[in-house]
């Protein structure tokens, strides 16, 4: 199961205007994706619905635990200081916490970093899309990373890494569309 960590503008923007965010978080969810949040997220999230969109606290105790109990709680110490805005390193931290592969985001800032480490930044329409091709592909899972890389990879690197991992398992390739970075890639195990 992949871990992955909604920002809480994904959150804000499923539950006030619905559209690609919503259905990010119903599909991830769905379709047995580990949704990983952090009480800074949680917070940010019903903040920003009191202070911006007037959400009363029985509003925000009708919506938000429901939505909470289908993600997991990640506690950690970690503190990092890649972002100008804390609540982005918060994100960031809850990633790294919780060895998220993948945080989907709207936020620029974020955005630009593409990945830190391991852990890869997109959109939510750019996690939608991978989403929609896994479910496509029918039997396969897309099941981890392989590959984040700080340059585009050449087809040739490509190969020997498939060489090596399909020696363990039937892999195919599908490249991170909407990422706009070429060095993403995805590598997938068939299920039987």
């Amino acid at each position: 199961m992949i871990a992955i960590v909604i920002d809480a503008n994904v959150y804000i923007s499923a539950l006030v205007f619905g559209g690609v965010p919503r259905k990010v978080i119903q599909l991830s969810q769905r379709e047995g994706w580990q949704v990983c949040i952090s009480r800074s997220i949680m917070d940010e999230v019903a903040e920003t619905l009191a202070e911006k969109f007037d959400w009363t606290k029985a509003e925000l105790d009708f919506a938000l635990p429901p939505l909470w109990q289908r993600c997991r709680q990640v506690e950690y110490a970690i503190r990092l200081n890649v972002c100008v805005d804390d609540d982005d390193n918060r994100v960031l931290e809850c990633a790294k916490a919780s060895g998220a592969k993948l945080v989907s985001t709207g936020d620029n800032q974020l955005l630009r970093l593409k990945h830190l480490e391991d852990t890869v930044i997109i959109t939510p329409r750019a996690f939608l899309t991978l989403l929609q091709e896994e479910r496509l592909q029918g039997r396969h899972r897309l099941d981890y990373f392989l590959i984040s890389a700080s340059r585009p990879l050449s087809a040739t690197a490509i190969s020997r890494a498939a060489v090596l991992v399909s020696a363990a398992t039937w892999c195919y390739w599908v490249k991170a569309r909407g990422t706009g970075d070429d060095s993403v890639m995805w590598v997938s195990r068939k299920v039987q």
